[in-house]
């Protein structure tokens, strides 16, 4: 059954026009065609790589998000660095995804299609963590001791608009940071707070995170409005959280697909889950939100109901 027939069977106030038209948007966005050089690029040019020496060892941090072509960018960063003389191993770099349980967050990201046979690199995982620092007048920052056990540590982290909270910095290396290094004690200090405490201090966590962590960096992928890799950028640690990763954001901002009109009366979402967006249906397409202290105003379509 297409979607013009399920909307059919749907129950509305009112009746539905004699008449439903299918509509199809086409965007015009970017799209890379060779990941394994674009994830080496930016290893190489945000200055990653030059940070490191032969023999060490790297954690490499990947979500529990389902990132576009995440098991070839992975793979693409264990091959340069093997390359270069570098050990590196992956861990996930997620709060309490997986029950909280290290078993569990390997599950999920072999879900994902990160596994040692994937990506070419052992997959370790504990859900101990130690203190790094303290924001001032904020909450206490961790490291999960799977990263920390590295000589070096990166993440691979995906920048986009968040689905509850606006802000200069969103969803990003900033915030994987916090919540992926971090662990579930990252992520549950952060989320007690809502979306006011990452506005409030992802831009001073990463300085700390700089500071006092093996963090080197992150390879940070855009997707287009197809849900495909835009862009592969390279930010060294000094730059996460800095203008560099608000460029990106602002960039992810233009790319995320549009409802094409100003006004919807009626929006019916064919498909939602946890894979598409935290909040089941992606609010920055959506134009609603709904979560206190927080604007309304969150996407470019006054939706009336969904």
């Amino acid at each position: 059954m297409n979607l013009l027939e399920q909307i059919e069977t749907l129950h509305f106030p009112a009746p539905l026009p004699k008449t439903l038209l299918a509509v199809e948007q086409t965007f015009d966005t970017p799209r890379v065609k060779d990941i394994h050089a674009e994830v080496g690029k930016a290893l190489q040019e945000s200055g990653i790589l030059a940070a490191m020496k032969p023999g060490d060892s790297v954690a490499i941090g990947a979500g529990s998000r389902g990132i576009a072509n995440l098991p070839k960018i992975v793979r693409a960063a264990v091959d340069h660095l093997k390359a270069a003389g570098m050990k590196p191993y992956v861990v996930p770099a997620m709060g309490s995804h997986g029950g909280a349980t290290a078993d569990g967050q390997i599950e999920i990201l072999a879900g994902l299609g990160v596994t040692e046979e994937a990506v070419g690199a052992e997959v370790r995982a504990t859900m101990e963590v130690e203190a790094i620092g303290q924001i001032e007048n904020g909450p206490i920052l961790y490291q999960g001791k799977d990263s920390m056990a590295a000589d070096h540590a990166i993440l691979v982290s995906r920048i986009k608009p968040h689905t509850d909270f606006r802000s200069h910095l969103e969803s990003g290396p900033s915030k994987m940071s916090v919540i992926g290094l971090g662990k579930q004690y990252g992520a549950s200090i952060m989320h007690a707070g809502g979306g006011r405490n990452f506005q409030r201090y992802l831009e001073p966590a990463a300085r700390i995170y700089e500071a006092n962590t093996n963090l080197r960096g992150a390879i940070c992928p855009v997707e287009n409005a197809y849900e495909d890799t835009a862009i592969i950028a390279g930010l060294n640690a000094a730059e996460i959280g800095t203008e560099k990763e608000v460029k990106l954001l602002k960039l992810a901002k233009e790319y995320i697909a549009k409802i094409p009109f100003d006004a919807v009366d009626i929006l019916v979402v064919q498909q939602l889950g946890k894979n598409i967006s935290g909040t089941g249906m992606d609010t920055n397409v959506i134009s609603r939100l709904m979560i206190p202290r927080q604007p309304e105003a969150f996407g470019n379509v006054d939706t009336g109901i969904i």
